[in-house]
C-alpha cells in the first residue's frame, strides 16, 4: 500500500462524518396506513410522524395541518388525532421543523361520500300524507350509484365590488395553493403559463404590477414606464375592462409596445422579469399579484386576477368516486320485515309519526343514512255547523287522507250514505253522534265521530196576499213554505191544520202535515185539480204545534186569486 492510500485511510477511520452524513427523513403514518386512506364520517384517525437520522429519532417542532382549516403545532407532537367530518378528499401535511431545516410528508385522506337519496321514500298514494293504523306500508330505498369528489384548485379571484385604483393607491391580493406534493418548488419558468390581471385603466405607464411567492420571491410582470397606452375600453368604465396575461412563452413586453394613447390589445404579454427568479420557491402556500398606481392623475379598476400553472409540472387533481351496494342495505324502526334490494315492509302500529331510517353501505365500507316519515293517521272530518236547526242541511267531509271509500251513520235511524262530502238533514231535535267509517285501499277501517246539537227553529208565518194560477209557471201555488229557509220552518212543525174558505164561506182546501203545506194550494176547488176556484178573495186559517213543543196562536188572513 503506497503513501497516499495510507494517509487516506487513517483520515476516513478518523472523520467518517466528513464524507458520510446521514440526512433526516420524515416517516408520517395512520392507524389506517399511510399514503392514501379511505375513512367514513366523523371517524377518528391517529397520525404518527417521526423525523428519523440514522437510528435516531429527533426532537423537533411539528406542525400538522389537516386540510380543513385546523392545524397543530408543538414541540414533541409528532402524534394527533383527527375526526373528519367534510366529505372531501384531505391532504394531510405533517411538517418537522430541525436546526433551521423543514421536512414535510402527506397522507391523502378520503371521507366516504354520502349518496343522493332522492326516491327513497314510502309507497302511499299522491296526497296521501298518512296511513290507516294496521295498514302495512312498503318502505323503499333508492340511491344514486355513484357519487364523485374532486379538487377544484382556486386559479381565478373575482373581486366582489371594482377595486378602484388612483393617485397612488395600490392593488394587492392572494391565491393560496395546497394542493401540490409538499416538497414540491418552483423549478423552471415554465411552471406558471400565466398569471392574468381583468383591469381598465387610463395609463399603462403609471402601473408596475408584480408576482410574490410563498417563499417572498418576487418577479416583476409590468415595470412602470413605457407609452401611454390604455388597459382595457376606458370608455366604457367597469365594463370596458379586459383581461391580459403575463406568460413565459410570450414574445414581448408590454412596456415594448410601438403605440401610443391607444388600447392595449387584450393577450398575452412577456413578462419584465423571467420567471426564473422564483427559482426554489414552494409552490404550496399564498400567491401575491400587486398592481402599484405609481403617478397621479390617472385611475382605473381592477376586477380580477388569476394564476395558472403549467399542467405538467401540476400535481395530479386528487378525484374519487364512492359507490353503492343496495344489497347491503336495510332499513329500521318499528316492526319492519327484511329488505331485499332496498325494498322493505313495515305495519307502523300507534297513531302518530313513526321514523325509518334507511342505511346503505359504500366501497369504502362506510354507512349512510336518511331517514323519512311515517305518519299513521286517525280518520278526521269537517263538521260545518256543529249546531243545526231541525230541517237544515249539514256538511260533512271526509279528511282522511288515505280514505278510498267513506261511509256515515248520521244516528238518526236513517241509511248509511256513502261519499267524501256529504249532505243531512235532521227531522227531529237531538244531540246525534255522526260516526266516519273510513277504509283504505287494502280494506283497512277506521271511524271518527263528532256530535251535532240539532235544535228547533221559532215557527214564523210570511204572509201572501195574491197568487195567479194560469198556469204560467209563476207564482200558480199558494203557499206559506217557498224559500229554503220557509221550507226549514216547515220542517219544525210538529202538526198543523190549515184551511182555505171561499166568501160563501166553503171549504176549498185544507192540509193536515207540513208535506201538504209545502205543496200548496194550486187554485182548484179540494186541490184536485179538476174543478178550478173562481177569481176573487178567499180566507185561511192556521193553526201550528211547533217541534219546540209551543201550539202557536193561529194565523189568519186573505189571499186573493187573480187570473
Amino acid at each position: 500500500m503506497n503513501l497516499v492510500k495510507k494517509i487516506l485511510l487513517i483520515f476516513l477511520l478518523l472523520f467518517p462524518s466528513i464524507f458520510i452524513q446521514a440526512q433526516p427523513h420524515l416517516v408520517l403514518r395512520s392507524s389506517k396506513g399511510q399514503d392514501t386512506i379511505n375513512v367514513c364520517f366523523s371517524e377518528q384517525v391517529y397520525f404518527y410522524a417521526y423525523l428519523i437520522n440514522g437510528n435516531d429519532t429527533l426532537f423537533c417542532q411539528w406542525d400538522w395541518d389537516m386540510d380543513d382549516g385546523t392545524t397543530f403545532s408543538g414541540m414533541g407532537l409528532d402524534t394527533v388525532k383527527y375526526n373528519f367530518v367534510l366529505e372531501k378528499a384531505h391532504r394531510v401535511i405533517a411538517t418537522a421543523t430541525y436546526n433551521g431545516h423543514k421536512y414535510s410528508k402527506i397522507i391523502v385522506v378520503r371521507t366516504g361520500l354520502s349518496p343522493y337519496f332522492s326516491g327513497t321514500r314510502a309507497n302511499l298514494a299522491p296526497n296521501q300524507t298518512g296511513v290507516c293504523k294496521g295498514d302495512q306500508v312498503q318502505l323503499i330505498g333508492k340511491v344514486s350509484d355513484k357519487k364523485s369528489w374532486r379538487d377544484h384548485p382556486v386559479s381565478v379571484y373575482y373581486e366582489p365590488f371594482p377595486f378602484k385604483i388612483s393617485d397612488q393607491v395600490s392593488y394587492s391580493n392572494s391565491i393560496t395553493r395546497k394542493d401540490f406534493n409538499p416538497d414540491s418548488l418552483f423549478s423552471s419558468k415554465y411552471v406558471i403559463d400565466s398569471v392574468g390581471l381583468l383591469i381598465v385603466h387610463s395609463n399603462s405607464a403609471d402601473l408596475k404590477i408584480s408576482l410574490t411567492s410563498p417563499s417572498g420571491d418576487t418577479v416583476i410582470l409590468k415595470n412602470s414606464g413605457g407609452n401611454d397606452n390604455y388597459f382595457g375600453d376606458t370608455a366604457r368604465g367597469t365594463s370596458g375592462a379586459k383581461w391580459y396575461y403575463w406568460s413565459p412563452g410570450a414574445s414581448r413586453t408590454i412596456n415594448s409596445l410601438a403605440i401610443t394613447r391607444q388600447m392595449i390589445p387584450p393577450a398575452a404579454y412577456l413578462p419584465y422579469q423571467s420567471f426564473d427568479s422564483l427559482l426554489s420557491s414552494p409552490l404550496n402556500g399564498k400567491w401575491t399579484i400587486r398592481v402599484e398606481d405609481l403617478f397621479p392623475g390617472n385611475d382605473g379598476y381592477i376586477l380580477a386576477w388569476a394564476l395558472f400553472f403549467s399542467p405538467r409540472y401540476v400535481s395530479d387533481t386528487l378525484k374519487y368516486t364512492c359507490t353503492y351496494d343496495l344489497d347491503q342495505s336495510f332499513w329500521q324502526g318499528d316492526n319492519v320485515n327484511l329488505t331485499s334490494d332496498g325494498l322493505s315492509e313495515a305495519f307502523p302500529g300507534d297513531y302518530g309519526p313513526h321514523p325509518y331510517k334507511f342505511y346503505v353501505k359504500d366501497n369504502f365500507g362506510c354507512f349512510h343514512d336518511t331517514t323519512i316519515g311515517v305518519i299513521v293517521e286517525k280518520p278526521d272530518f269537517d263538521l260545518d255547523k256543529p249546531v243545526v236547526y231541525i230541517g237544515d242541511s249539514i256538511k260533512v267531509e271526509d279528511k282522511t287522507s288515505w280514505a278510498t271509500s267513506s261511509s256515515w251513520d248520521f244516528a238518526d235511524n236513517s241509511p248509511m250514505e256513502t261519499g267524501k262530502s256529504v249532505y243531512h238533514k235532521y227531522q227531529n231535535k237531538g244531540n246525534y253522534v255522526i260516526t266516519l267509517t273510513a277504509q283504505s285501499s287494502s280494506g283497512c277501517t277506521d271511524q271518527d265521530t263528532a256530535v251535532v246539537q240539532v235544535i228547533p227553529k221559532p215557527i214564523k208565518i210570511t204572509k201572501y196576499n195574491v197568487f195567479t194560477p194560469n198556469g204560467d209557471g209563476v207564482n200558480d201555488v199558494f203557499s206559506f213554505f217557498n224559500t229554503p229557509d220557509e221550507k226549514i220552518i216547515a220542517a219544525n212543525i210538529e202538526k198543523i191544520d190549515a184551511r182555505i174558505y171561499d166568501r160563501d164561506g166553503n171549504l176549498v182546501c185544507r192540509w193536515t202535515t207540513p208535506e201538504q203545506a209545502i205543496k200548496g194550494w194550486d187554485g182548484t176547488i179540494n186541490n184536485r185539480g179538476r174543478i178550478p176556484a173562481s177569481e176573487g178573495f178567499y180566507y185561511y186559517i192556521i193553526i201550528i204545534k211547533g217541534k219546540d213543543g209551543k201550539n202557536y196562536k193561529p194565523i189568519s188572513g186573505f189571499i186573493y186569486l187573480h187570473r
